[in-house]
């Protein structure tokens, strides 16, 4: 063991000495230099389950749903902590958070931690709004809605999946999240557009949530979404569209005769449209539709 010198005592080190100080100072100015390691990221559970805060204002029962929301800790406030586990909240379900929902896996008091499943099949509590209902969605309240499309795959349903015994709030196996086979799109009619400003044929297009009757028939969904509350609808087909050249229809303005005109969607249609969360955290909803051209005399064939 190295001893220590006293003030005033004569300093003569040994060789044996002197070499483990600068030992002991190379290694300290080794490991100074090298940069923080970052914490390692916990590999919590499955990716499937993770922790949620339930700040929706209710106990959420096991097996409901709820809204995703935010992490509890931002990147900005403190990264660290950011990359060492996923909580997110859980806050209130609407119609605006489609397929931004998960299912929780035990009850959870308000401002209480739990485990929620964000994606894979799980036991769900629904309120299956027709018999012939094959998919669910979050909407108002803890139990997925029931439709002919949405994020969530009915797996099983008492009575069987397209054929239940009864409507109503029930017991449901669902399958969602992650392209797990879920049908992540609903049927809507564009009902208008207005141009996007600053664009080249491109528009914004209004719309409602529609059902299917019978024969290829369909009506307006009661109680479906519709624009502007749950976002306008975009054009994919018009995404890259431009002032001059080949649109994403696959025409050539430029050479178009004289007064034909390049136009936005026509006729009304019924298309299935996709919710996608653009970089502003806010809904769009998007769907692919040939656009049409016309001159005076009215649409070209």
């Amino acid at each position: 063991m190295i001893q220590t010198v006293q003030p005033g005592q004569p300093f003569a080190p040994s060789a044996t000495a002197w070499n483990s100080f600068i030992e002991a100072a190379n290694a300290h100015k080794s490991s100074a230099a090298k940069p923080t390691q970052r914490p390692k990221a916990n590999r919590q559970y499955n990716g499937n389950l993770i922790t949620i805060q339930n700040k929706s204002g209710e106990v959420v029962e096991q097996y409901h749903a709820l809204g995703l929301g935010n992490p509890l800790v931002l990147p900005e406030d403190n990264e660290d902590e950011f990359r060492t586990r996923i909580v997110l909240e859980g806050v209130e379900p609407s119609a605006d958070l489609a397929g931004r929902f998960c299912i929780v896996q035990e009850t959870i008091a308000v401002d209480g931690f739990g485990l929620a499943m964000v994606s894979g099949t799980s036991l769900a509590w629904i309120d299956l709004a027709g018999e012939a209902d094959t998919h669910v969605e979050l909407d108002e309240g803890t139990a997925l809605v029931s439709s002919t499309s949405g994020t969530a795959a009915i797996l099983w349903v008492s009575g069987g999946v397209g054929e239940a015994d009864a409507t109503g709030e029930q017991w449901a196996v669902v399958r969602f999240g992650g392209g797990g086979g879920g049908d992540a799109g609903i049927w809507i009619k564009i009902s208008g557009y207005s141009v996007l400003t600053g664009a080249y044929n491109r528009w914004r297009y209004s719309w409602a949530e529609q059902e299917l009757v019978e024969d290829g028939v369909w009506q307006a969904k009661p109680a479906g979404r519709s624009s502007p509350s749950a976002g306008w609808a975009y054009n994919s087909i018009e995404a890259n569209n431009g002032e001059t050249g080949i649109q994403g229809n696959s025409i050539n303005i430029d050479a178009l005769p004289a007064g034909v005109e390049y136009l936005p969607v026509q006729g009304s249609p019924v298309v299935k449209a996709w919710p996608v969360i653009n970089c502003n955290d806010i809904v769009e909803w998007q769907f692919s539709y040939e656009n049409a051209v016309s001159n005076q005399d009215g649409l070209c064939e």
